[in-house]
């Protein structure tokens, strides 16, 4: 489903598959399936629980000392946290132009009285 962008469907398997794997005691497992539930709620959009995702499978990692799930993890960590920061600038860009936009218009209304 993740392929198909049906992400929201897509998260509710990773969630059930987490929960599986968390019942079996497959630690390695449990991080796997938080790595594609944060890559999904990234793509949606949602960066604070796909940071949640990354954070706790690099908690999984790190104590299972697996070395490279520690590095997709911080990856995909660096990746969203990027996005976000993305996201937030340009929202600053566009209520800065609001506020430049406002401030010519009442300029202008104050030459024309």
């Amino acid at each position: 489903y993740r392929g198909l962008s049906q992400y929201a469907k897509a998260i509710g398997i990773f969630e059930e598959a987490r929960e599986q794997a968390k019942k079996a005691g497959d630690r390695k497992g449990e991080g796997v399936y938080l790595e594609h539930m944060g890559q999904c709620k990234q793509a949606l959009g949602d960066y604070v629980l796909a940071i949640a995702c990354y954070k706790e499978q690099f908690d999984i990692a790190n104590e299972l000392g697996d070395s490279v799930a520690q590095a997709f993890a911080s990856l995909g960590l660096g990746v969203v946290l990027l996005q976000q920061a993305v996201v937030e600038r340009r929202d600053a860009v566009v209520d800065v132009q609001k506020l430049l936009d406002a401030a010519l218009h009442l300029n202008t209304a104050i030459r024309l009285s």
